[in-house]
């Protein structure tokens, strides 16, 4: 009969080991994907302040942008476009390449009122009124 002990011979120890590494790795890689995953969650629901700003700040150039087009659209010919032509008749005349989007994905709102033309975007959410990136937001004058 032996008399030696399973766990006191090399080759148990070996795999010991070997089966308290792997254990620690599986646990390591399963504690990183999940911190991985809420930092990707928690992201996702409060984007970088800089990133917002930066949407923020292309929208009030995509307005002053499309207002200088509407300008040069009323010297070349003598009139704003209807609230209901929109924007078309920029595209049309090549003032603008497309209809324009806001950063957000929703079309920038257009009025023209008897003192001049009014456009806007509704912000993040796309509904009237907010804070911060939510913010409506209006062309001068």
């Amino acid at each position: 009969m032996n008399s030696s002990h399973p766990k006191l011979n090399w080759t148990a120890w070996a795999r010991d080991v070997v089966r308290f590494v792997l254990a620690t790795l599986a646990l390591l890689t399963c504690l990183v994907l999940g911190g991985l995953l809420c930092l990707a969650a928690w992201l996702y629901v409060h984007p970088f302040p800089m990133l917002v700003e930066a949407k923020v700040d292309r929208a009030r150039m995509d307005i002053r942008t499309l207002r200088n087009a509407l300008k040069q659209h009323h010297t070349t010919h003598q009139r704003y476009p209807t609230t209901a032509e929109g924007f078309q008749p920029l595209v049309n005349a090549g003032l603008l390449e497309r209809l324009p989007l806001d950063p957000w994905g929703n079309p920038y709102g257009y009025t023209l009122h008897p003192w001049g033309p009014l456009l806007w975007t509704l912000g993040a959410d796309g509904l009237s009124g907010g804070e911060a990136e939510d913010a409506d937001l209006f062309s001068e004058g």
